[in-house]
């Protein structure tokens, strides 16, 4: 086991005499995502939010409006998708759009998705493509 704690130990300090990472990015690294909470729908402001250890991932919505300008209480108009600067990358906005999506399936939701990110996850995930709308 000592060789593994070896190769490890000179792994890393090969890679930070490299300069290609320093020392408090391998740390966080490790401890980055310690708890992803349950995600919330706030109706208030238009967002479903996914909590992330004390910051949050969020997509933005807002009604939408059939071809005759007429709002559709039931179909909801996806535009942005934010996750916080270190935690991008790491699968958070797919664990929040999926998240959504599901919502939406669950509570018999349509979605208009206008926002790039949530149009290149259901291409990837045709599973959610019942829910759109034209």
């Amino acid at each position: 086991m000592s060789g593994v704690f070896s190769f490890g130990r000179q792994f890393f300090g090969n890679v930070l005499r490299t300069g290609l990472i320093n020392a408090g990015q391998i740390e966080s690294l490790s401890t980055k995502i310690k708890k992803v909470g349950q995600l919330i729908h706030d109706i208030a402001s238009q967002t479903f939010v996914l909590p992330i250890n004390s910051d949050s991932a969020y997509i933005k919505y807002k009604p939408y409006k059939n071809p005759y300008g007429l709002p559709d209480a039931k179909t909801l108009d996806l535009f942005e998708t934010q996750v916080p600067d270190n935690y991008q990358g790491q699968g958070i906005g797919r664990i929040v759009a999926k998240e959504v999506f599901e919502y939406c399936l669950k509570n018999d939701f349509k979605v208009k998705v206008t926002c790039d990110f949530l149009q290149d996850f259901v291409e990837k995930n045709p599973q959610y493509e019942k829910l759109l709308v034209d």
